[in-house]
């Protein structure tokens, strides 16, 4: 059985951690879109002009993985890491007494 958890809150962030928290998700959001972006420029110019830039490729792996640590220390920060059960449950079923 999981325990229940509070909804995440829309209010503002009350100490600095939150909002040092709140600021990094809404920097790797910002992050990921740039990679979107940078990515339909690539293809654009790679497969239509035939023209293929160097730079996208280090730019979207750098800014993917900051994106992804920053993303991070929001999820840890509101407890929404995903927890996989299955072998818990099954234990607690074979093993109850």
């Amino acid at each position: 059985m999981m325990p229940e958890r509070s909804p995440i809150s829309t209010a503002a962030p009350a100490n600095p951690i939150d909002r040092l928290a709140e600021f990094a998700a809404l920097l790797g959001a910002w992050l990921f879109a740039a990679v979107a972006v940078a990515i339909c420029y690539e293809v654009v110019w790679r497969y239509l002009l035939n023209s293929p830039s160097i730079w996208v490729e280090e730019l979207t792996l750098l800014a993917q993985l900051w994106a992804t640590y920053l993303g991070a220390a929001y999820v840890l920060r509101h407890d929404g890491l995903i927890r996989i059960t299955v072998i818990r449950e099954w234990g607690a079923s074979a093993f109850a007494w």
